[in-house]
């Protein structure tokens, strides 16, 4: 239970010795602490708005929820690392994210990252990977992402933030991404996009 808005997930230990949360977060319009959260400040999550995620601000504090507890909630980078992924971080991770306390937003690399889980549960870059990957007992849902106000790609992508910054361009971010045929652990995505996010407790 995340006791800072009540919402269940379920998580399982993965192949590469990690707890992961085994559903999409999905807090939305809360204000999290330090006690309660993967923050060193408090941080306002916004409230649920399509509005906002635009090409013109790529650093836009977004957050856009359906009601669809399967695909969950959609996070700008800013939002998904609590405010900290601001202009001024060019390099390397975000200090904070919008998890619980005790959990994180994964790394590109290294423990806790989804090229170390994909790699531990051989997923591979292929279709059999992509259904592995949104199959049982992992399920990342192909639940699409939110550009330039629009929500786009359900059923046929699934995006997923890390918590670090995209080598040499500064207004994107790495992120694990599936489609039909493909996985991709370390992609790049625009920081104005609105994707998923799963937590990881590292051990």
């Amino acid at each position: 239970t995340d006791t800072r808005d009540n919402n269940t997930y379920t998580v399982r230990k993965h192949e590469d010795g990690n707890c992961w949360m085994t559903q999409n977060l999905r807090i939305v319009n809360k204000t999290i602490t330090p006690a309660d959260s993967d923050v060193t400040t408090n941080y306002t999550i916004p409230a649920s708005s399509l509005s906002g995620f635009s090409s013109s601000n790529y650093y836009a504090n977004q957050v856009y929820y359906a009601n669809n507890t399967t695909n969950g909630a959609y996070y700008s980078w800013t939002a998904a690392t609590a405010g900290t992924g601001t202009s001024s971080v060019t390099s390397g991770d975000a200090p904070s994210s919008v998890c619980p306390k005790g959990w994180k937003l994964p790394p590109n690399s290294g423990k806790g990252s989804y090229t170390n889980f994909t790699s531990a549960a051989g997923i591979a870059n292929s279709s059999a990977g992509s259904t592995k990957i949104r199959s049982a007992p992992y399920n990342f849902p192909y639940a699409g992402y939110v550009n330039d106000g629009s929500l786009s790609g359900v059923g046929s992508a699934g995006l997923y933030w890390s918590r670090t910054v995209y080598s040499g361009n500064s207004q994107s971010a790495y992120a694990l991404y599936f489609g039909s045929s493909s996985v991709v652990p370390a992609n790049s995505n625009s920081r104005y996009r609105g994707l998923s996010i799963r937590c990881a407790a590292t051990t």
